[in-house]
């Protein structure tokens, strides 16, 4: 079963749904987006296992179902976006014997193309939104979800020592886009891994990782990590624009989901290749220059960062009043000399 099981509901979410929808129709569309997109990516199998049957129970507010009534509003709205996205792809043509053609009936004309891509636009929009809040929400309040703490989808959703659009954009503009984000996560990883892992060690990289998941970040910590985070940003952007896998139009950064002609909703210019080149030279720059700020915190303070001062990335510069630390045989941990 679904968490969304009503035209009802499905128009408490999205809104513009006609009362006479036939629910039937969406439900197949609902049914693989909740096992693809809230299960395999968001959720995991126990926390969802245990929000649909806070909904099988009628919503039965007991302690067996701690936190279910405040989390089923993220992840059902989830659901109703991204399943009206994918029934929408589904009902711009139609498959018949003699091959693909648009719906189209003597009382009711075809929607043009601009307005798909409008809808469509819309419907993903509202999706990658709902995915933002329902990952923030968790975050935010991850003590109250075991369940999901535990689970592999948690492990990797905070894999990257930035974990969110909405912190992405406070280091890079976004436009807070969870779309985005989604498509620049996989290059963002491996940029933690070319650029920032490389320079810091796999052990302190690792340490801030679990510190961020802990909520355990000292204001050491804090400092080394805001720096290592607009470095993150910024690599992850040039790489993104360098491999295409990010678009830059008159509305920034973002990504390429629609059809360009003359009839959609989103119709740009296209930037010279010499202004992309540009901002990729920038964005590069811009990296270099924040891993630089972050690794002279590093290496002049090496009794705040003991994890890092005790890998091979460490370069001692031994300023005054903070001495290069040394092993200590019998207490097993720094001192100076």
């Amino acid at each position: 079963m679904a968490l969304i099981r009503s035209t009802e509901q499905l128009k408490n979410y999205i809104g513009n749904v006609a009362t006479s929808f036939n629910f039937d129709a969406i439900k197949p569309s609902i049914d693989t987006v909740e096992e693809d997109i809230l299960v395999r990516e968001y959720l995991g199998n126990g926390l969802y296992q245990l929000l649909n049957s806070y909904v099988d129970s009628n919503f039965t507010n007991n302690a067996g179902f701690a936190g279910m009534q405040a989390l089923l509003p993220y992840a059902a709205r989830l659901s109703a976006y991204m399943g009206m996205f994918e029934y929408g792809q589904e009902l711009i043509v139609t498959i018949q014997s003699n091959g693909l053609m648009v719906a189209k009936t003597e009382k009711q004309e075809a929607a043009r193309m601009w307005q798909v891509n409008k809808m469509e636009e819309r419907m993903e929009r509202g999706a990658f939104n709902a995915a933002e809040a329902l990952f923030n929400f968790l975050w935010e309040n991850a003590d109250a979800y075991p369940l999901w703490t535990q689970s592999d989808q948690y492990l990797e959703l905070s894999e990257g020592l930035i974990s969110s659009a909405e912190e992405f954009n406070r280091h890079y503009h976004i436009n807070k886009s969870r779309l985005v984000f989604s498509r620049m996560k996989p290059m963002l990883i491996e940029c933690q891994q070319k650029y920032i892992t490389s320079a810091i060690s796999q052990e302190y990289c690792d340490e801030l990782v679990e510190k961020t998941r802990d909520n355990d970040l000292n204001s050491e910590d804090k400092k080394v990590l805001v720096l290592l985070r607009k470095a993150l940003a910024n690599y992850t952007i040039a790489d993104g624009l360098a491999t295409q896998i990010i678009h830059l139009g008159s509305l920034g950064v973002t990504v390429r989901t629609f059809a360009k002609s003359e009839n959609t909703s989103r119709n740009e210019v296209a930037p010279s290749e010499k202004r992309i080149e540009a901002l990729i030279n920038h964005c590069k720059t811009s990296a270099e220059e924040w891993r630089s700020q972050a690794l002279k915190l590093l290496n002049t303070n090496p009794l705040d960062y003991p994890t890092f001062a005790a890998s091979s990335a460490y370069t001692p510069t031994n300023p005054a009043g903070n001495t290069m630390p040394t092993q200590n045989p019998e207490h097993g941990f720094f001192r100076t000399h």
